[in-house]
């Protein structure tokens, strides 16, 4: 295709050779986002496994709160239970000193009470050791008799 202008040929010639560059930048450009759309569908891939993975482990974490909550609850129970012996055991303790205390006193009133007597035995001994003498005396005479 001659022209009677020059450069027309140059022009076409040109043309076509942005139109090449054009089609390689296209295709360029669609490897380039075939490229980026592979790559977002294993980025999903990636994301799914990841939420997967996390709804695994939040679940594992509201089971071990589940079991947390439960043993701080038996431990609360226990503390509780323990707390109230520790209460009665006072209690028991308080009520074994207070029962020596009254042993203790009753003990002290017993032995008054047997200081008295022997007191008064005495006092009375020394009476009835001259009644006895008089009585002896007086059972000698009925021998003789």
């Amino acid at each position: 295709a001659t022209s009677a202008k020059p450069g027309v040929e140059g022009n076409v010639a040109g043309g076509e050779k942005e139109k090449k560059k054009d089609e390689e930048k296209k295709e360029k450009d669609d490897r380039r986002i075939a490229n980026l759309e592979e790559e977002n569908k294993k980025l999903r891939k990636v994301e799914q496994e990841l939420g997967e993975r996390l709804k695994t482990e939040v679940n594992k974490n509201r089971e071990l709160a589940k079991e947390t909550e439960i043993q701080a609850n038996q431990i609360a129970t226990l503390i509780l239970r323990a707390t109230k012996a520790e209460g009665e055991a006072l209690k028991l303790k308080g009520d074994i000193e207070a029962e020596r205390k009254r042993k203790r006193l009753v003990e002290e009133e017993r032995d008054d009470l047997v200081r008295y007597k022997k007191m008064k035995l005495e006092e009375e001994g020394a009476g009835d050791e001259l009644e006895h003498e008089h009585e002896e005396d007086g059972e000698h005479d009925n021998y003789e008799i």
